[in-house]
């Protein structure tokens, strides 16, 4: 009998421990933060992305900025929540399967193209235009809903999207909430019987499931700090864009059929980026060179490896002119063609003399391209000193870079 009571209360101990170390954990969630602030907390402001012209439609109570220390959960340290409902309804315990809330915007006319039906509830959709200076962008979030699991294999699940569309000829509106077979990020699709190794599951908040659960610390954080009966696990969204070029970018969240049982969307702060595709270190070799220059789009940048003498702006080599004459022949074959003559530095010395020194060999390559015949009015020169930095390795930033374009 000493022996199970002793039991007994080892078992309680413990509990009470894994209870206490849960408890230090938390969500908060500040709601209605304004449109531009939004997008600054998603925004990787070393990856250069321009945004401009930002709306959101919606209830401002239906969105917010989030912040999060788990201990054992694997989830966002902080960013943006969207919702089909009220923000306050995100933050646990488990305590209700059927969540739902209100926010009484029930109009979009871009959710009513995409589930063709006119049934559409609860909306909040953030937009803006985004300009990146890469050849990719990503995103990190997960998707949560109160309709796991009983929604599961239903033709009203309710819908999230990360449109990008643009005025560029051949580019079809895309979808990004997709995995990487193209399935659409759903209730249907991730959960406990397809894609299950991306779901999680929510188990309700009982007293009884911390016995139950007691190797398994996340699944008991996750049920007492977030209301949602399951959630995916932090998904990528990416896509192949070009360089310099304007999109427009939609982030939304809405409601089905009917307002019933609230979903949301958690997007990891400052992980929207402009992240390369294509291997931008500076190329050395006329050949790598022009079978870049044999793919490139309009828009599109390429840096070369230009040796100039110490401290300036004279072309100092044979295989930094036989680089550059390969981008020559390519401007008289294309003579619609245009190009931004780019000069950047390392960090050794001065930044105020690196801008000026990055000025200075981006004003010698476009003068000694004027020699070879291409015409001052199809070239832009500047320089950008140690700004903006493309490698790790400081060294490889000593380049000059090209964006090719069909007007400047």
């Amino acid at each position: 009998m000493f022996l199970n009571a002793k039991k007994n209360y080892y078992t309680i101990l413990i509990t009470a421990l894994t209870f206490s170390n849960i408890s230090l954990a938390q969500l908060k969630i500040q709601s209605r933060p304004s449109p531009e602030r939004m997008v600054a907390t998603l925004l990787d402001t070393s990856s250069h992305i321009k945004v401009s012209n930002i709306k959101f439609y919606g209830n401002l109570n239906s969105c917010g900025l989030f912040q999060s220390n788990f201990k054992y959960l694997n989830f966002p340290k902080e960013g943006l929540i969207l919702t089909n409902g009220s923000v306050e309804k995100a933050i646990g315990p488990n305590n209700n399967s059927q969540t739902s809330s209100v926010s009484g915007y029930n109009y979009n006319s871009t959710f009513q193209r995409i589930s063709k039906t006119r049934n559409v509830f609860d909306t909040s959709l953030l937009e803006f235009d985004l300009i990146p200076e890469s050849d990719k962008i990503e995103l990190e979030y997960c998707f949560a809903s109160e309709e796991y699991p009983e929604y599961i294999n239903n033709q009203y699940n309710d819908i999230f999207v990360f449109l990008i569309s643009s005025s560029l000829e051949n580019f079809r509106t895309k979808n990004l909430a997709i995995l990487d077979d193209k399935t659409p990020v759903s209730v249907n699709n991730i959960n406990h019987r397809n894609n299950k190794n991306l779901y999680l599951k929510n188990v309700p908040w009982q007293k009884a499931n911390m016995k139950i659960y007691d190797k398994q610390r996340s699944l008991i954080e996750l049920s007492y700090y977030i209301q949602y009966d399951g959630l995916t696990k932090t998904l990528k969204a990416t896509a192949e864009v070009n360089p310099n070029q304007k999109y427009h970018f939609k982030i939304g969240i809405t409601d089905i059929s009917d307002n019933a049982y609230d979903s949301a969307v958690f997007i990891k702060a400052h992980s929207l980026k402009s992240v390369s595709r294509i291997s931008t270190a500076p190329l050395k070799s006329s050949s790598e060179l022009r079978n870049r220059l044999f793919r490139i789009n309009d828009g599109e940048n390429i840096s070369i490896s230009v040796n100039f003498d110490l401290d300036s702006s004279n072309i100092a080599d044979y295989s930094s002119i036989e680089l550059l004459d390969v981008i020559i022949d390519y401007l008289k074959e294309y003579p619609s063609k245009k190009v931004k003559i780019i000069g950047h530095t390392d960090k050794q010395g001065d930044e105020v003399y690196n801008q000026g020194l990055s000025e200075k060999r981006a004003l010698g390559v476009y003068n000694y391209f004027q020699t070879q015949g291409i015409n001052a009015l199809r070239m832009q020169h500047s320089g950008q000193g140690e700004t903006k930095p493309a490698f790790e390795q400081d060294a490889k930033n000593r380049r000059v870079e090209f964006i090719f374009t069909s007007k400047l």
